[in-house]
């Protein structure tokens, strides 16, 4: 049996913000990857929910989220700092947890929650999510059982992923990366993209303009 398409909802950068994101990622490359950011296809992106979704719900999407856009202004977010997690080699650039992308997220979620079709196969990390849940505690177990995801409330820490490392606990020396200035921007899109392995985006399936 085909596994269903996983999608995620995200904020996308501005031009800027993706180019940059782009070039930290081909920056990154030669340490060894497991991907490589793409202006067409691995989009930079900012992750708001993912879940599964039937083909027969996509349009009842399509029409949530662009009421959650119409309701949404444009987010002004800053870079707080670079991240590598070592256990599992992403490495990151991490936003301010704003009240409104808090809101933002929280909206996205309360709508297209009761849409959701069970767990997702398996987590950006690579964890088989029917396996992994009953080994998780917390919040982390609640959202999961809740949500299907697990990155929200507390656990959300909104970022951008650029690549992830083959060997997980390669060393980056953040002096050679960009200006953290340089992920500063007012983001004003949200999209829905079907997704890959890693936590990539790989097809965008819609795209709405904030208000």
């Amino acid at each position: 049996m085909n596994e269903l398409p996983v999608y995620d909802v995200v904020l996308l950068p501005p031009a800027a913000v993706r180019d940059a994101s782009i070039a930290v990622s081909r920056q990154l490359k030669p340490l060894g990857t497991e991907f490589t950011l793409q202006a067409d296809h691995l989009y930079p992106h900012l992750s708001l929910y993912m879940l599964n979704i039937l083909s027969g719900q996509l349009q009842e999407t399509f029409s949530r989220l662009q009421g959650i856009a119409r309701q949404t202004r444009p987010l002004q977010l800053q870079a707080s700092h670079y991240g590598h997690n070592f256990t599992e080699g992403m490495f990151e650039v991490f936003y301010h947890k704003t009240s409104e992308i808090i809101a933002l997220q929280e909206r996205v979620i309360a709508g297209l929650n009761p849409l959701r079709h069970g767990l997702r196969t398996k987590d950006p990390v690579g964890h088989t999510l029917a396996d992994w849940l009953p080994q998780t505690t917390g919040v982390a177990h609640h959202n999961l059982e809740t949500y299907g995801y697990d990155e929200v409330g507390e656990l959300f820490k909104p970022h951008i992923t650029f690549t992830r490392f083959v060997t997980r606990t390669t060393q980056v020396e953040l002096a050679t990366l960009p200006a953290l200035s340089q992920f500063h921007s007012i983001y004003t899109q949200l999209g829905l993209f079907e997704m890959g392995e890693h936590g990539t985006c790989t097809r965008p399936v819609a795209v709405f303009e904030l208000q």
